[in-house]
């Protein structure tokens, strides 16, 4: 995995599609911050490197949740308590 930035791939597009070739994959730096993974792909595996991407994003978003619920406390509200709560947000939303 290598590290692009923005200015890079947008000044020198042939030599990024070059380097993908050989790193397999390139992370895109916005002012230092990775913003975009590039990853090569081919008309066999379209779908199923979607779709895995796809569950890691979802497995690394739930992982955040459960990390934040423990933080605050809330892993531990009874079914009683977490319906409260969706009912009082419920009647907000309305």
């Amino acid at each position: 995995m290598k590290y692009i930035t923005e200015d890079d791939y947008k000044n020198h597009p042939k030599k990024v599609w070059d380097e993908l070739e050989n790193v397999n994959e390139l992370i895109i730096t916005n002012k230092g911050t990775p913003v975009v993974l590039l990853t090569p792909l081919s008309d066999l595996n379209i779908e199923e490197t979607l779709n895995e991407i796809r569950r890691a994003k979802a497995i690394v978003s739930l992982d955040k949740m459960w990390k934040t619920s423990v933080k605050n406390r809330n892993h531990k509200l009874s079914k009683k308590e977490i319906n409260g709560i969706i009912d009082t947000a419920r009647k907000v939303m309305k």
